[in-house]
C-alpha cells in the first residue's frame, strides 16, 4: 500500500502489510478502465480524461505548485496540512508525466487474478492496454 494512503490508516489501527514500491513489486498507479466499444463510440471524452491525467501530474511534478497540490490533498482528504504534505512527497516519486502504464504490473494483476478465475490467467497484458491516445497526445505536444 502507497504510505501516502497507509500513514492514515496505520494511525487507525488497520493492517499494514508494506509499501509496494520498496518492496519492488510492480502495481498499476494510474489507470483508466474501459470498453473497446466505449472508446470507439466516446473518443474525445476518453481523450479528455487521459489529457486532464496528464495535465493534473505536469502541475504535480512542478515545484512551483506544492502548496496548492498540499492544499487540494488535505482539504478533500479530510486530512490536516502536516499529513498532506507527507503524503506528497510519498505520491511524487509515483507521478508520472507521461503516464504509460506499467506492463509489468498489468501482468502481475492478470498473474495474480487468474488464480481465482482461470479465464483472467490466460488474458494477455498487450490485448488489454490501449496507449494509442497517450501516444497521440504526446506527438501532438500536449503530454511533454
Amino acid at each position: 500500500m502507497d504510505p501516502s494512503v497507509s500513514g492514515p490508516l496505520k494511525e487507525r489501527n488497520f493492517s499494514y502489510f508494506g509499501n509496494l514500491q520498496q518492496l519492488g513489486v510492480p502495481f498499476v498507479n494510474n489507470s483508466v478502465a474501459t470498453t473497446r466499444r466505449f472508446i470507439k463510440e466516446h473518443p474525445r471524452a476518453i481523450e479528455g480524461i487521459v489529457k486532464t491525467i496528464a495535465e493534473g501530474n505536469a502541475l504535480m511534478l512542478n515545484p512551483a505548485n506544492r502548496s496548492k497540490v498540499t492544499d487540494v490533498l488535505a482539504k478533500h482528504l479530510h486530512m490536516p496540512q502536516r499529513e498532506a504534505e507527507k503524503a506528497y512527497e510519498d505520491l511524487l516519486p509515483k507521478v508520472e508525466r507521461r503516464p504509460y502504464p506499467n506492463m509489468d504490473a498489468v501482468k502481475a494483476t492478470i498473474q495474480i487474478m487468474g488464480l481465482r478465475n482461470p479465464k483472467i490467467a490466460q488474458l494477455k497484458a498487450e490485448d488489454l492496454v490501449d496507449v494509442s491516445i497517450l501516444q497521440r497526445l504526446e506527438q501532438s505536444g500536449v503530454i511533454k
